[in-house]
């Protein structure tokens, strides 16, 4: 494989590999957006939960005996 050979299956070895890697940090980047959303919603789910145990109080089953008794 002479020299000319080489420097272009370089070439195009470091084409892909930069196409690849451009991939990646889309793919990182989306999945941190993604990320960020689920921890709002997560933050919402439990402010409401518990906004909803403080209203309702204490559950009237939790002070009944287990049914066997």
């Amino acid at each position: 494989m002479n020299d000319q050979a080489r420097f272009e299956s370089l070439e195009i070895k470091l084409m892909h590999l930069e196409d690849a890697l451009a991939g990646l940090s889309d793919a990182h980047t989306r999945a941190q957006r993604e990320l960020g959303e689920l921890r709002e919603q997560v933050r919402i789910i439990i402010e409401r939960l518990a906004g909803h145990e403080e209203s309702q109080g204490a559950s009237a089953t939790a002070h009944e005996p287990p049914p066997h008794y």
